[in-house]
């Protein structure tokens, strides 16, 4: 497993290929079958929590817990009995503006892009930094499959989701993590 991790503007990790092949098109398939959809107009999208019990053991599991544990070289918990959740976007949206999730009461986010990316279609998960009043983009994360992002969050973790240009599906897994 590769994982990167960058410490500019704050620390964030992103590890291709997280799961085997055949772990990741199991948790794909199982989520997107055990989901129940909500909607959210303000955002475009469908989300709903994942109720698959090995999709659940390998995203909240103690093998999760042990990786972000050594990557957050912090003790972790499952947010508040948090259970992961599915996002979806359809077809051109304009993205999350710039935010931090600093006031949200969990201390990191866990993101799985489950989403057959191809180049050009957007829905990026973009690393800002703040000088004064102005931001600006540090890094750029294309959300391909079986794509794990840890950021934790703080009030300099600012992050942004770019517009998606294409009709495409775009699926992200997130779970949330709380230090112990």
């Amino acid at each position: 497993m590769k994982v990167l991790a960058y410490s500019n503007p704050y620390p964030y990790f992103i590890i291709e290929n997280f799961f085997s092949e055949e772990s990741y098109h199991f948790i794909k398939k199982a989520a997107l079958s055990s989901v129940q959809w909500e909607t959210n107009p303000k955002h475009h999208d469908r989300y709903g929590l994942v109720s698959n019990t090995e999709v659940l053991r390998k995203m909240i599991g103690k093998d999760m817990r042990q990786v972000l544990q050594d990557l957050l070289k912090n003790r972790v918990q499952r947010h508040q009995g948090s259970v992961p959740q599915l996002r979806c976007t359809q077809g051109i949206t304009n993205g999350v503006p710039i935010h931090t999730d600093a006031d949200c009461g969990f201390n990191a986010g866990v993101f799985l892009h489950l989403t057959e990316w191809r180049s050009g279609m957007g829905g990026n998960l973009q690393i800002w930094s703040k000088n004064n009043k102005h931001f600006i983009l540090e890094n750029t994360i294309q959300p391909k499959p079986n794509t794990l992002v840890v950021l934790p969050f703080s009030e300099k973790s600012f992050h942004s989701v770019s517009p998606v240009v294409k009709e495409v599906e775009r699926l992200t897994l997130i779970s949330e993590w709380s230090f112990v």
